[in-house]
């Protein structure tokens, strides 16, 4: 009998971490390695608590390494090392890096993470600590609804203190959206409904070039003639495997313009100063992702129209890879997924595009400037051509690693 109580109380432990492990109750995910090895869960700050709680899931028994940083770098990084040492008590380090390039980050003056639980079983361990999102301390990083570059590293050696930390042995780079606001029409509710229809844009077996880091690719596409359909939601589907190569993901729409001389031909979107001719007569913007993006459901009452117009039979889809490490024998297909109803809603949405225009022939910073401010109005000639109001529901900036938004 006591051999069968210890059994159950051996299956019931085994079972309690693997529940810890995957803790359901945060509102954020993200996967942070290409191999699905280290595992961010947050709830942004609620209720004007002002702090963000984290949790690292890490396939690692040693110390765990999360950082907040303007471009990637390490350099001026925001960092907190986490681990459970030899007794089984978790511990935490808020640091930062150093001014310029890459070293052992030293200690903050003043600590600002708070360590909330650490445990760690046979294969993983996970530290949950939490932190203000603006901690008014010049060596951390205030989170604010800016796409942030969560730098991230891990060693399978457990340090001894706080001062003998080893170097990590795997690290990387990934971008999030921290304040991304959680829809009150989740995903779930669309997936529920047996009328949602799904419709996919795929690009097919893309080979990313090794003699160059970055790749524009283009695709013209041409919808199927169905009935008008709103689009409520879409998601990002990145290639198992390629999710460090994926940057973003823009559906151009052709309006009444012929493309079918283009289809079943896609390109290299910009090949030095040309530019893949249908991108001359495709710039109506459809639907956009970037890297850090999460799913897109739309409120309750509204959708986007697709379909319906036989005039309107063409979309073009443009993507950015990024390779940096020049890795050979990288392909990719990667899908955007649409989820449509016929049930159309009473709200229809649009889009409003507002920047400044670049071309591989027209550069918005002039060479070698350490600083450039680019000012985008939208004049009383521009709007006093609406109609109506417009209600902004949602936006996305968009400036890879340099651009900083004002307004």
């Amino acid at each position: 009998m006591l051999t069968v109580v210890s059994l159950l109380l051996a299956l019931f432990a085994v079972s309690s971490a693997q529940q810890q492990l995957q803790q359901p109750n945060f509102t954020h995910h993200a996967v942070l390695d290409p191999n699905g090895k280290f595992r961010l869960n947050w709830s942004p700050a609620t209720n004007g608590s002002g702090y963000f709680t984290f949790e690292c899931v890490v396939a690692t028994r040693g110390w765990i390494g999360l950082g907040f940083s303007t471009n990637g770098a390490m350099a001026a990084a925001d960092m907190v090392i986490a681990w459970v040492d030899a007794s089984g008590r978790p511990q935490i380090s808020d640091r930062h890096g150093p001014a310029q390039g890459n070293g052992f980050p030293p200690a903050d003056s003043k600590q600002d993470y708070e360590l909330v639980s650490g445990r760690k079983n046979n294969t993983h361990t996970v530290i949950t600590f939490r932190r203000k999102q603006d901690t008014c301390d010049p060596q951390d990083w205030k989170i604010t609804s800016d796409t942030t570059r969560l730098i991230w590293a891990y060693n399978d050696q457990v340090p001894t203190s706080a001062d003998d930390i080893p170097k990590h042995t795997e690290r990387g780079v990934q971008s999030a959206q921290l304040v991304n606001p959680q829809t009150k029409d989740g995903m779930a509710t669309i997936l529920a409904d047996p009328s949602t229809k799904i419709y996919d844009l795929r690009l097919t077996n893309v080979k990313l070039p090794t003699d160059k880091r970055t790749l524009y690719w283009c695709e013209i596409i041409e919808l199927p003639n169905w009935n008008k359909h709103h689009v409520i939601a879409n998601k990002m589907m990145v290639q198992k495997g390629n999710e460090r190569y994926v940057h973003h993901l823009v559906m151009y729409g052709c309006g009444e313009e012929d493309m079918s001389e283009y289809l079943g031909k896609p390109n290299a979107c910009f090949d030095d100063m040309e530019v893949f001719n249908p991108m001359h007569k495709c710039s109506d913007y459809r639907a956009v992702w970037a890297v850090g993006g999460e799913d897109f459901v739309y409120p309750s009452n509204m959708g986007s129209p697709i379909f319906g117009n036989s005039k309107q039979r063409f979309v073009l889809l443009e993507m950015h890879y990024d390779n940096p490490d020049l890795k050979p024998g990288i392909s990719d297909s990667s899908a955007f997924r649409l989820y449509l109803t016929e049930k159309l809603r009473p709200v229809e949405t649009g889009r409003l595009t507002i920047g400044q225009g670049v071309s591989p022939v027209a550069i918005a910073i002039p060479p070698k400037q350490q600083r450039f401010t680019t000012y985008v109005y939208c004049p009383g000639k521009c709007t006093s051509r609406m109609t109506e109001p417009i209600n902004v529901f949602t936006g996305l900036l968009h400036t890879h690693l340099l651009g900083e938004f004002s307004c």
